[in-house]
């Protein structure tokens, strides 16, 4: 299981509804994953006002808490050690998200479409449907979490020069790791600079320029 190490931008647009469901939606995710959860808050300026650490999951031994802090208190809540539970209720937010998913056949990411969860770990992924001759079909597979990206969430994340990414090649829609040889693409960030189309160097040797903004998935380093 892969922890899962969440960033999370709240600007003035976000509603309180809207905020108190994505912030409850991560939580869940961070503890499930064993992972961890941060809050920055910008202004309406673009500034950034604080930064809150939500959630971090350390695994040591049964006997430490689990830190939680809230960004109305100056210092951690502290009390005594707790165990952690796991809700199959975050299923729930899942179903019917766009997302990419690594397919079992060949280790590359395509569109999907979550359906349903099968159990705490695991999705069953719609892919397609796509066209066969004079019908439509879809392919179907059981998917961990941590094979499966939600796909508007990833949009949101500026791509600029060094950036490694995942792209459609232009091979029956598989999304493929690459490193950004150029570029720029602010998206949802606070960043100023001059847009220009990415020209991606992927890993199986390929190199294009993407034609069309919002193509391409931020994703880290290493």
């Amino acid at each position: 299981k892969r922890p899962c190490h969440i960033f999370y931008i709240n600007t003035p647009s976000n509603t309180e509804q809207e905020q108190e469901t994505v912030v409850k939606f991560l939580q869940d995710l961070a503890l499930l994953t064993r992972g961890s959860l941060t809050i920055a808050h910008f202004s309406r300026t673009g500034s950034l006002e604080s930064l809150a650490p939500m959630i971090n999951y350390q695994i040591q031994d049964a006997t430490n808490p689990l830190l939680v802090l809230d960004t109305s208190l100056p210092t951690p809540i502290g009390g005594p050690p707790m165990d952690t539970a796991v809700s199959s209720e975050i299923g729930t937010l899942l179903i019917g998200q766009e997302c990419l998913a690594r397919k079992d056949k060949d280790g590359y990411y395509y569109r999907g479409k979550i359906l349903n969860q099968l159990n705490i770990n695991q999705f069953m992924i719609e892919f397609g449907p796509r066209s066969a001759g004079g019908f439509s079909e879809s392919d179907f597979q059981p998917t961990y979490l941590f094979d499966i990206i939600h796909y508007t969430d990833a949009l949101m994340h500026k791509i600029q020069t060094g950036d490694f990414v995942l792209a459609p090649d232009g091979h029956e829609g598989r999304f493929v790791p690459g490193e950004v040889l150029d570029g720029f693409e602010k998206r949802a960030s606070c960043e100023s600079g001059e847009i220009r189309p990415l020209i991606i160097h992927f890993a199986n040797g390929k190199t294009i320029t993407v034609k069309r903004l919002q193509e391409a998935i931020w994703i880290p380093s290493a």
